[in-house]
């Protein structure tokens, strides 16, 4: 927990961004609006399997690209990235509204194994529907803290409880893109 890493890189915008507006896509329209409330909109589309990927405010986006349907969004072309207003004003919000993203809508989450005020629940995929129902209420919950602290004080407190596979260290979203842990050097997935 604590300030977020601004991202600025091309590479990793075009990744996170890339699965913030996948995941938003396919999300039912009256939840969407989870991955708005930081403030950075992220907008993908796709017609005649061209595709186009916008991220920025909510009426001008500041980063645009663009690549055939189905390709590594690594690999689109970056047709407009104004790198000084994307600093200032959104690099700190690429990792947690990614994260809210998979929190929300994420296909890792399915599988994922549920506990409520400690009891464990099994896979969130067992679940039956009153269950299911319940757990929502918590997560909405969760989201609503983390997205007031963030507000309030520019600190992430994270959504998804991962843990180093070696020293049980917790770890923030970003950390988790690295093949090592930051505290321990060992190895953070298996």
């Amino acid at each position: 927990m604590g300030e977020v890493p601004k991202v600025d890189n091309v590479r990793i915008l075009l990744d996170k961004l890339g699965w913030v507006g996948t995941i938003k896509l396919n999300m039912p329209i009256a939840t969407r609006w989870w991955l708005d409330e930081l403030g950075l909109y992220v907008q993908l589309q796709y017609a005649a399997g061209d595709g186009r990927l916008q991220a920025g405010g909510k009426h001008r986006s500041y980063f645009d690209a663009w690549g055939p349907q189905g390709k590594d969004f690594k690999l689109w072309e970056v047709r407009k990235y104004n790198k000084e207003t994307w600093n200032h004003r959104f690099a700190h919000l690429v990792w947690p509204t990614y994260e809210v993203a998979l929190f929300v809508g994420g296909p890792m989450l399915w599988d994922m194994p549920v506990s409520l005020r400690g009891k464990d629940l099994g896979q969130l995929s067992e679940l039956d529907y009153a269950m299911l129902e319940t757990v929502g209420e918590f997560a909405a919950l969760k989201i609503k803290q983390a997205l007031r602290h963030f507000n309030e004080t520019g600190e992430w407190t994270g959504l998804l409880e991962r843990h180093c596979k070696t020293c049980g260290q917790r770890l923030d979203i970003w950390q988790l893109q690295d093949e090592l842990c930051p505290y321990c050097r060992g190895k953070v997935r298996d």
